[in-house]
């Protein structure tokens, strides 16, 4: 007998401990995947490593009724906190099927490697912000399985005048590979009451959440509604415009170019272009929870005024690495 122990279960946890007495005498080879495979998503280990001879050891009670509709054998905690093998009720949720499996060999690690910028962004964020992030992250690979399966992500970029200030907003939709529909994976909207209005903030807003997201190494398209915004973008995506002037848009053209693929385009009519607009007209009227307060200076400072230019290189160094 072989029994997968999921990551978050350790050798000292409650559930191991009900596990181990439950195994009693019985021989298995116990393999941690915290040690052996982080990071690894759902539909790999599904796909990967349990067989009729196996037993999943888990705290993910989704994960648990999954492998148990497959016909395999799966343990977690009741509500009650005791160890059972039987499904959970979970309202249904399990049901949705998973993506396929599109790797077609078993990695050593799945654990991504954070972007030069995104560490410089993360740095001394609030626990809850990190978590936030963390959490939205966790969801968007959960239905697509893995990074592997997301194909495109598409960026509906937006701005409004609003007491001021510009209120910047985004819609992402991310496309998949094989096995699930597209997802519309975050939106957002936010302003910086310190600043006077630039059309870079609202891509710098979009921007930011590319790699707060870990999604830089996908294809990114932004379909960007301010004409003087898209203009902009236009100018900041060529490698060999000149330096900008000004340091957010040094910022904006370091954020641009740490992409290894992106394309920019004019968003003036259709069904995604007709929602943003009537978002930011909804907020302006009524602003609400929704709108985030954007630190773009704090952006300028975490990623250097004048170190931009060394950011950007770290970036061209890191995507060399995916070409």
């Amino acid at each position: 007998m072989r029994v997968v122990v999921d990551e978050g279960i350790g050798g000292t946890s409650p559930l191991w401990q009900q596990f181990q007495a439950w195994l009693g005498s019985r021989d298995a080879e116990v393999v941690w995947l915290s040690e052996a495979y982080p990071a690894m998503p759902d539909v790999e280990i599904l796909a990967k490593l349990l067989t009729s001879d196996t037993i999943l050891l888990t705290r993910d009670g989704v994960l648990h009724n999954r492998v148990l509709s497959q016909g395999l054998r799966s343990f977690t905690s009741n509500p009650q906190g005791q160890l059972t093998h039987k499904p959970l009720s979970l309202k249904g949720k399990w049901a949705t099927p998973l993506p396929p499996s599109v790797l077609k060999t078993i990695q050593a690690s799945y654990q991504h490697d954070p972007h030069p910028i995104a560490l410089a962004l993360s740095a001394g964020l609030p626990p809850h912000t990190l978590k936030a992030y963390r959490t939205k992250r966790r969801r968007i690979r959960s239905y697509f399985g893995s990074q592997a399966n997301m194909a495109r992500a598409a960026w509906t970029v937006g701005a409004r005048l609003h007491q001021g200030h510009l209120l910047c907003g985004y819609a992402l939709r991310i496309e998949s590979l094989h096995g699930v529909k597209g997802l519309r994976a975050s939106e957002a909207y936010g302003l910086d009451p310190a600043l006077p209005p630039d059309p870079a903030q609202c891509l710098v807003h979009a921007l930011l959440d590319v790699f707060h997201l870990h999604l830089e190494s996908l294809r990114h398209e932004f379909f960007v509604i301010p004409t003087d915004a898209y203009e902009l973008a236009r100018q900041m995506v060529d490698p060999a415009g000149p330096e900008p002037s000004c340091a957010i848009h040094r910022v904006l053209r370091a954020l641009l170019q740490a992409l290894p693929h992106k394309a920019v385009s004019p968003c003036s009519k259709g069904w995604f272009h007709e929602q943003m607009q009537r978002k930011l007209a909804q907020l302006t009227a009524s602003p609400g929870h929704e709108i985030v307060r954007l630190e773009v200076r704090d952006v300028v400072r975490r990623l250097g005024d004048r170190g931009a230019p060394e950011v950007q290189s770290a970036s061209r160094q890191w995507a060399s690495r995916l070409l």
